[in-house]
Protein backbone atom coordinates (compact mmCIF):
# COMPACT_ATOMS: atom_id res chain seq x y z
CA UNK A 1 0.00 0.00 0.00
CA UNK A 2 1.42 3.52 -1.10
CA UNK A 3 1.56 6.48 1.17
CA UNK A 4 1.34 10.09 0.27
CA UNK A 5 2.75 12.80 2.32
CA UNK A 6 0.44 16.20 2.18
CA UNK A 7 2.24 19.39 3.43
CA UNK A 8 0.04 22.03 4.59
CA UNK A 9 0.82 25.68 5.22
CA UNK A 10 -1.69 27.41 7.70
CA UNK A 11 -0.17 28.98 10.65
CA UNK A 12 -2.96 31.56 11.75
CA UNK A 13 -5.03 31.01 14.79
CA UNK A 14 -7.94 32.78 13.94
CA UNK A 15 -10.09 33.60 10.93
CA UNK A 16 -12.96 36.76 9.54
CA UNK A 17 -16.19 34.57 9.03
CA UNK A 18 -18.25 36.75 6.15
CA UNK A 19 -19.88 38.08 8.97
CA UNK A 20 -17.24 39.93 10.54
CA UNK A 21 -16.83 37.02 13.47
CA UNK A 22 -14.27 35.39 14.22
CA UNK A 23 -13.60 31.54 13.78
CA UNK A 24 -10.44 30.24 16.00
CA UNK A 25 -8.77 27.21 14.78
CA UNK A 26 -8.91 24.03 16.36
CA UNK A 27 -5.73 21.38 16.44
CA UNK A 28 -6.27 18.41 13.89
CA UNK A 29 -3.17 16.67 14.06
CA UNK A 30 -0.41 18.81 13.42
CA UNK A 31 -2.54 21.40 11.24
CA UNK A 32 -5.72 23.60 11.85
CA UNK A 33 -9.05 22.49 10.84
CA UNK A 34 -9.55 25.25 8.44
CA UNK A 35 -6.10 24.22 6.68
CA UNK A 36 -7.42 20.60 6.78
CA UNK A 37 -10.49 21.27 5.02
CA UNK A 38 -8.76 23.46 2.49
CA UNK A 39 -6.72 20.77 1.21
CA UNK A 40 -9.45 18.74 1.72
CA UNK A 41 -11.11 20.44 -1.19
CA UNK A 42 -8.17 20.81 -3.35
CA UNK A 43 -8.21 16.67 -3.36
CA UNK A 44 -11.39 16.47 -3.95
CA UNK A 45 -12.68 14.90 -0.32
CA UNK A 46 -16.02 15.64 0.50
CA UNK A 47 -16.68 16.26 3.91
CA UNK A 48 -19.51 15.93 6.41
CA UNK A 49 -19.23 17.82 9.72
CA UNK A 50 -21.64 16.49 12.24
CA UNK A 51 -22.33 17.06 16.24
CA UNK A 52 -24.26 19.10 18.30
CA UNK A 53 -26.19 23.24 17.57
CA UNK A 54 -23.30 25.48 17.91
CA UNK A 55 -20.41 23.26 17.96
CA UNK A 56 -19.11 25.34 15.34
CA UNK A 57 -19.72 23.30 12.02
CA UNK A 58 -20.81 26.67 9.93
CA UNK A 59 -18.23 28.48 11.56
CA UNK A 60 -15.45 26.19 10.46
CA UNK A 61 -16.98 26.17 6.81
CA UNK A 62 -17.43 29.91 6.56
CA UNK A 63 -13.78 30.25 7.91
CA UNK A 64 -12.02 28.15 5.10
CA UNK A 65 -14.09 29.22 2.27
CA UNK A 66 -15.05 33.05 2.80
CA UNK A 67 -17.33 34.57 0.19
CA UNK A 68 -16.46 31.73 -2.15
CA UNK A 69 -18.78 29.63 -0.26
CA UNK A 70 -22.34 28.94 -1.52
CA UNK A 71 -24.26 27.93 1.17
CA UNK A 72 -28.02 26.29 1.54
CA UNK A 73 -29.56 25.44 4.62
CA UNK A 74 -31.79 22.43 4.50
CA UNK A 75 -34.91 21.27 5.77
CA UNK A 76 -37.41 18.45 5.26
CA UNK A 77 -39.80 21.05 3.07
CA UNK A 78 -36.44 21.76 0.71
CA UNK A 79 -37.41 20.59 -2.87
CA UNK A 80 -34.70 20.08 -6.22
CA UNK A 81 -35.52 23.42 -7.14
CA UNK A 82 -33.74 24.82 -4.23
CA UNK A 83 -30.78 23.19 -5.12
CA UNK A 84 -30.58 23.15 -9.05
CA UNK A 85 -32.91 26.37 -9.50
CA UNK A 86 -36.35 27.16 -11.09
CA UNK A 87 -37.88 29.58 -13.42
CA UNK A 88 -38.59 33.22 -11.45
CA UNK A 89 -41.37 35.74 -12.63
CA UNK A 90 -40.03 38.52 -14.17
CA UNK A 91 -43.17 40.57 -14.71
CA UNK A 92 -42.54 40.46 -18.34
CA UNK A 93 -42.19 36.33 -18.32
CA UNK A 94 -40.42 33.68 -16.91
CA UNK A 95 -36.44 33.73 -16.29
CA UNK A 96 -34.26 30.42 -15.43
CA UNK A 97 -32.25 30.92 -12.27
CA UNK A 98 -29.77 28.69 -11.26
CA UNK A 99 -29.77 27.09 -7.76
CA UNK A 100 -26.30 27.35 -5.35
CA UNK A 101 -25.37 23.47 -6.74
CA UNK A 102 -25.11 24.39 -10.08
CA UNK A 103 -23.52 27.70 -9.42
CA UNK A 104 -21.16 25.89 -7.14
CA UNK A 105 -20.26 23.35 -10.07
CA UNK A 106 -20.45 26.02 -12.68
CA UNK A 107 -17.81 28.50 -11.13
CA UNK A 108 -15.58 25.81 -9.05
CA UNK A 109 -16.54 27.23 -5.88
CA UNK A 110 -17.48 25.16 -2.65
CA UNK A 111 -21.07 24.28 -1.58
CA UNK A 112 -22.28 24.16 1.88
CA UNK A 113 -25.41 21.89 2.59
CA UNK A 114 -26.53 22.86 6.01
CA UNK A 115 -28.66 20.51 7.69
CA UNK A 116 -28.39 18.00 5.16
CA UNK A 117 -29.64 15.28 7.06
CA UNK A 118 -32.99 16.59 7.23
CA UNK A 119 -33.53 17.16 3.27
CA UNK A 120 -35.20 14.18 2.21
CA UNK A 121 -33.21 11.60 0.62
CA UNK A 122 -34.68 11.40 -2.90
CA UNK A 123 -34.10 15.01 -3.22
CA UNK A 124 -30.59 14.41 -1.84
CA UNK A 125 -29.65 11.96 -4.79
CA UNK A 126 -29.57 14.67 -7.18
CA UNK A 127 -26.11 15.38 -5.80
CA UNK A 128 -24.93 12.22 -6.44
CA UNK A 129 -23.84 12.72 -10.13
CA UNK A 130 -21.86 15.55 -9.47
CA UNK A 131 -19.68 13.92 -6.14
CA UNK A 132 -19.02 11.36 -7.69
CA UNK A 133 -16.55 10.23 -11.10
CA UNK A 134 -19.50 12.02 -13.34
CA UNK A 135 -19.01 15.55 -12.06
CA UNK A 136 -22.09 16.11 -14.21
CA UNK A 137 -25.80 17.04 -13.40
CA UNK A 138 -28.63 16.76 -16.64
CA UNK A 139 -31.23 19.69 -15.62
CA UNK A 140 -34.55 18.04 -16.29
CA UNK A 141 -36.34 20.73 -15.09
CA UNK A 142 -35.18 22.95 -17.79
CA UNK A 143 -33.95 20.70 -20.68
CA UNK A 144 -32.78 23.79 -22.82
CA UNK A 145 -30.06 23.88 -19.73
CA UNK A 146 -29.05 20.63 -21.07
CA UNK A 147 -26.16 18.93 -18.72
CA UNK A 148 -24.18 20.96 -16.18
CA UNK A 149 -20.11 19.66 -15.62
CA UNK A 150 -18.55 20.55 -12.51
CA UNK A 151 -15.69 22.21 -13.04
CA UNK A 152 -12.17 21.95 -10.78
CA UNK A 153 -12.75 23.87 -7.75
CA UNK A 154 -16.37 22.59 -6.78
CA UNK A 155 -16.87 21.30 -3.13
CA UNK A 156 -19.77 19.56 -1.40
CA UNK A 157 -19.37 19.97 2.70
CA UNK A 158 -22.53 18.74 4.99
CA UNK A 159 -23.39 19.85 8.07
CA UNK A 160 -26.12 17.69 10.63
CA UNK A 161 -27.09 17.68 13.58
CA UNK A 162 -27.60 13.69 14.08
CA UNK A 163 -29.65 13.56 16.96
CA UNK A 164 -32.25 16.08 15.31
CA UNK A 165 -35.97 14.54 14.86
CA UNK A 166 -35.98 13.88 10.95
CA UNK A 167 -32.67 13.15 10.62
CA UNK A 168 -31.99 10.88 7.78
CA UNK A 169 -28.60 10.11 5.93
CA UNK A 170 -29.12 7.39 2.76
CA UNK A 171 -26.03 5.35 2.51
CA UNK A 172 -25.16 6.26 -1.23
CA UNK A 173 -25.16 10.15 0.30
CA UNK A 174 -22.78 8.86 3.05
CA UNK A 175 -20.46 6.40 0.65
CA UNK A 176 -19.70 10.43 -1.27
CA UNK A 177 -17.98 11.67 1.91
CA UNK A 178 -14.58 10.53 1.56
CA UNK A 179 -14.29 12.48 5.56
CA UNK A 180 -16.99 12.05 8.35
CA UNK A 181 -15.87 14.20 11.57
CA UNK A 182 -17.81 15.10 14.84
CA UNK A 183 -17.80 18.56 16.16
CA UNK A 184 -18.01 19.00 19.24
CA UNK A 185 -17.71 21.96 21.81
CA UNK A 186 -14.21 23.88 22.38
CA UNK A 187 -14.50 24.29 26.27
CA UNK A 188 -10.71 25.34 26.70
CA UNK A 189 -11.50 28.28 23.97
CA UNK A 190 -14.85 29.18 25.97
CA UNK A 191 -12.56 29.65 28.80
CA UNK A 192 -9.78 31.29 27.19
CA UNK A 193 -13.08 33.91 25.27
CA UNK A 194 -14.33 34.94 28.93
CA UNK A 195 -16.83 32.82 29.63
CA UNK A 196 -17.17 32.71 32.84
CA UNK A 197 -15.22 28.84 34.47
CA UNK A 198 -18.40 27.93 36.70
CA UNK A 199 -20.33 28.36 33.15
CA UNK A 200 -18.43 26.28 31.55
CA UNK A 201 -18.13 23.58 33.72
CA UNK A 202 -21.79 23.52 34.46
CA UNK A 203 -22.15 23.61 30.22
CA UNK A 204 -19.56 20.11 30.64
CA UNK A 205 -21.66 18.79 33.44
CA UNK A 206 -24.87 19.33 31.42
CA UNK A 207 -23.63 17.60 28.30
CA UNK A 208 -21.76 14.16 29.84
CA UNK A 209 -25.49 13.93 30.99
CA UNK A 210 -26.87 14.33 27.43
CA UNK A 211 -24.62 11.59 26.31
CA UNK A 212 -25.82 9.19 28.96
CA UNK A 213 -29.29 9.88 28.50
CA UNK A 214 -29.80 11.66 32.06
CA UNK A 215 -30.82 14.94 30.28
Amino acid sequence: MSTTTVTIGDGDTSYARPNGDLYYTRPWGEHTDVAVLRKARDLGAYTLFYGAPGCGKTALVEAAFGDDLYTILGSGDTEVADLVGSYVDTGSGFRWEDGPLLKAAMEGKPLLIDEVGLIDPKVMSIVYGLMDGRKEYAVTANPERGTVKAVDGFYVVGATNPNAPGVRLSEALLSRFTIQVEMTTDWALAKKLGVPAMIVTAAQNLAKKVVTGEA
